[in-house]
């Protein structure tokens, strides 16, 4: 075959392939992206408008004025990550003058993305912002009002609130994205962006024109060392002398101390740093978090190497309070806030401290069940013991050790604490006490001999 004529086969073989391709469609093709479309990956509309109501309702737990409405909600539930971050504390806008402006904020749907298990929900924030160029004026008008009030208790945040009336904000938008998964037939929020920068404006300006200029804040307990919503406290606004109603101990703790009835002054700032790490200390539903620990503060009575027990209790609405529970160095100002405790602060026992003081054991009245509970804080591990954690005893015999506890008494080593205990149906009947001893080391509980 000539050269000519194997060239020119060549070409018609080329051509043929290429026809053949072109037809049965195996030549790579151009990857496309195509935008998901939300009715294939949804059940029904029904689903994909349910998870977009959940959604904007959600948004809504960063402000604490609507927290309860939210968390409570039979509609969905808080929960993994979304749920611990709630209860730390770190979802919480707690700014001065939020509340005026709830009405105000915005939350858009932008986009809703479900993936095989989840859906995640990408929405923008809108909220009132301050124009900067207002931020003179705003001072201008704080620190008027502020002079002028001729020493009657001021309310910062209420001037707060009205300097802010006076201008006219701006509005400021942020991307927030949360995730909701579906628990049987009930969709769920596992996890939902930290508010951070919603809102932060007011802080700055609240911080620039009030905290910043208060100096020597003093807050007097009462005889009985009560410091309730009337207390007032005193310091000084540019070197004059303020009486303030509606304490926040936020913006102001580094800068006040506590005075109780005995003369004992104890700077706020240690506990207010332990109370906002303490597990407990916010209740979302409730509307109350570390601020409304200071309803009542009681020392305990023994003084070991110049530490003294503390409870902090917070009323709630209703009839019940809970405590947080700790110790105190009245020599250094040091706070250990060791746990919540679900009753009162009053109806605690002092601290019994075991000789090496590594340990310390105390009994509380639990609110509503009028028993007493005993716990043994571990200061080198930093941890609790309680009967649920001891060798020798089931879980449901553990829930029964209630009741009166009595006699309490360490060891010389300190390793054993002895005690006697009187159930409630012992109490009510007036029966029999037993005496029991706990092996601190072991973790053990024993009859006592």
């Amino acid at each position: 075959m000539s050269k000519s004529k194997f060239i020119m086969w060549l070409g018609l073989i080329l051509i043929l392939i290429a026809s053949v391709i072109s037809v049965t469609g195996c030549a790579p093709e151009e990857e496309v992206t195509k935008e998901p479309n939300q009715e294939e990956n949804y059940e029904s509309e029904w689903e994909l408008s349910e998870i977009k109501e959940i959604a904007e309702k959600a948004f809504y737990i960063y402000y604490r004025q609507t927290q309860g409405e939210v968390f409570i909600s039979e509609v969905f539930d808080f929960t993994g990550d979304a749920k611990r971050e709630l209860y730390k504390g770190n979802l919480t806008v707690n700014i001065p003058g939020v509340r005026e402006y709830i009405d105000e904020i915005q939350v858009d749907i932008k986009d809703v993305s479900k993936g095989k298990s989840q859906t995640t929900v990408t929405a923008v924030i809108k909220f009132p912002h301050v124009k900067r160029e207002t931020f003179a004026s705003i001072k201008e008008d704080i620190a008027e009002a502020i002079s002028t009030s001729q020493g009657e208790p001021l309310d910062l945040e209420e001037i707060f609130i009205q300097a802010l009336a006076q201008q006219e904000l701006a509005q400021e938008a942020t991307i927030k994205r949360l995730v909701i998964e579906k628990d049987g037939e009930k969709l769920k929020v596992t996890q939902i962006d930290a508010p951070h920068e919603v809102f932060f404006t007011f802080d700055k300006i609240y911080r620039e024109a009030i905290a910043e200029k208060i100096d020597d804040v003093t807050l007097q307990a009462d005889a009985d060392n009560y410091i309730t919503y009337d207390t007032s406290a005193y310091g000084t606004f540019n070197d004059t002398e303020i009486s303030i109603k509606n304490f926040n101990p936020k913006y102001l703790a580094s800068k006040t101390t506590i005075i109780l009835d005995n003369n004992i002054k104890l700077p706020l700032e240690p506990f207010w740093n332990e109370l906002q790490t303490l597990e407990g200390t916010v209740e979302p539903f409730l509307d109350v978090g570390p601020d409304s620990f200071f309803h009542h503060i009681r020392l305990g009575e023994t003084l070991t190497q110049g530490k003294s027990a503390v409870y902090l209790t917070r009323p709630y609405r209703s009839l019940t309070m809970d405590a947080a529970v700790g110790y105190v160095n009245l020599d250094t100002g040091q706070v250990n806030l060791i746990t919540v405790i679900n009753g009162p602060g009053e109806s605690a026992s002092d601290f019994y401290w075991s000789l090496d003081g590594e340990y310390v054991a105390y009994h509380w009245i639990a609110s509503g069940s009028g028993h007493s509970y005993l716990h043994i804080y571990d200061l080198i591990k930093d941890e609790i013991i309680s009967f649920y954690d001891l060798k020798g005893i089931e879980v449901t015999e553990a829930e029964t050790f209630a009741g009166q506890f009595q006699d309490l008494q360490w060891s010389k080593d300190g390793e054993k604490l002895h005690f006697n205990l009187k159930k409630p149906q012992e109490v009510e009947e007036d029966g029999e006490v037993s005496s029991w001893t706990i092996d601190v080391k072991e973790r053990k509980l024993e009859t006592a001999v």
